[in-house]
């Protein structure tokens, strides 16, 4: 989309250096959202394996069955 954006531009006008900063400014936007994003999944994805351990050792402590607690969780 951005691309889409910086053609339109040049066809249109030549790119000043306020387009340029603009530019700039938005790519490092988007790679510090990004950033973001992905650390965010990596610490939800590590919650994820914490619960579903925990959970597991439960249904073990429970039943002998470690897989029963993990399937009841995984189920709506």
């Amino acid at each position: 989309m951005l691309l889409l954006g910086i053609a339109i531009a040049q066809a249109t006008e030549p790119i000043t250096d306020r387009m340029r900063y603009e530019i700039a400014r938005a790519q490092r936007d988007y790679l510090i959202a990004k950033q973001q994003f992905d650390l965010a999944v990596t610490q939800l994805r590590s919650k994820l394996a914490d619960a579903e351990k925990a959970c597991a050792d439960a249904g073990r402590a429970f039943n002998g069955d470690s897989l029963t607690c993990v399937d009841k969780a995984a189920k709506p």
